[in-house]
């Protein structure tokens, strides 16, 4: 089996090489998608990465969930491995932050996690929902010390992964998210309808 290592670097490449155009349409589907399932619709509070680089753009998420009076959190990074979430009223409050990633300005209201849904991002996936972000253990972290949230990985379909090697630390996402459909995550992904 391949290391996270190996994985992470392997899957850093298929996706930056994946034309942005292909990119830019699967984005659009996996907003559909999201934007069409019960549970964002029935959520009163979204957590929400803002995208950076090549990730699943949650540009169009944000400005929906704001739009229609969700209250919205987005991370920052609050210290080695470590991040919190923060209410923002629109994305003029947030500001270049850790490794130039968008994040809120100052010390907003802190978002309790308690309730709501959670996107996460992330290199690749598989349909156990473990997945291999950046190396950081930011969502680990968060997503062990915040049990309450619902999460969704969001991922193109050319993310995902038969086995992704799991350690101790490791959270997996609840469901997943792609241009394809929504996956439910368990010992075996199911199609959700």
């Amino acid at each position: 089996m391949e290391t996270k290592r190996q994985i992470r670097a392997a899957y850093l490449k298929k996706r930056a090489s994946w034309p942005i155009d292909s990119r830019k349409r699967a984005g659009k589907m996996i907003e559909k998608v999201l934007f069409s399932s019960p549970v964002f619709c029935q959520t009163e509070e979204l957590y929400c990465y803002i995208s950076y680089g090549e990730e699943v753009s949650t540009k169009g998420i944000l400005k929906q969930a704001l739009k229609e009076g969700k209250k919205v959190a987005v991370p920052k990074v609050s210290g080695p491995g470590k991040m919190e979430f923060y209410y923002i009223d629109s994305m003029e409050d947030v500001k270049p932050g850790f490794k130039g990633i968008l994040e809120p300005k100052g010390r907003g209201r802190l978002a309790e996690g308690e309730a709501g849904l959670i996107l996460v991002p992330g290199l690749a996936c598989d349909k156990n929902g473990y997945r291999i972000g950046y190396g950081g253990g930011f969502y680990d972290a968060y997503l062990k010390a915040h049990p309450k949230l619902l999460s969704i990985g969001l991922f193109y379909s050319i993310q995902l992964i038969d086995t992704v090697p799991v350690q101790e630390q490791d959270m997996p996402v609840q469901r997943i998210m792609t241009e394809k459909g929504n996956l439910l995550c368990s010992q075996s992904c199911q199609t959700i309808r």
